[in-house]
């Protein structure tokens, strides 16, 4: 997935290649809370990640359509408020199963960081 990152990111390849590999697990995080739309969940990803991981429709949609495809999201038409068809995403069990795997992986990251950088008690 080629997702446009923000300046507030950085060059360095691997801090873009870390947000990138986060993306799915931010996106099924979301969908299990609540399934909502594409374009909501877009806004949703800016607002949760303050802006600064640069989520835009052309790179969130063609992850839906992957996820959808593996069999981890299900999708259905519905009438938004303003009555115009949306497309609503829910997180399905196979895509629970990889977003507990992702968030296992994500937490080990994060506690051998944390150790690393001396921030861990």
């Amino acid at each position: 997935m080629k997702t446009k990152l923000p300046e507030s990111v950085g060059t360095d390849t691997s801090e873009r290649q870390l947000v990138r590999g986060t993306t799915t697990l931010l996106i099924l995080s979301l969908l299990a809370e609540e399934p909502m739309h594409g374009y909501r969940l877009v806004k949703q990803l800016q607002v949760r990640c303050g802006g600064n991981m640069g989520f835009r429709e052309g790179g969130v949609y063609p992850l839906l359509y992957s996820l959808e495809a593996n069999g981890c999201l299900k999708a259905a038409w519905a009438r938004g408020a303003s009555g115009r068809r949306q497309k609503v995403y829910r997180v399905t069990a196979k895509g629970e199963r990889l977003r507990r795997q992702r968030l296992e992986r994500w937490q080990a990251l994060v506690r051998g960081m944390e150790l690393a950088l001396g921030g861990a008690d």
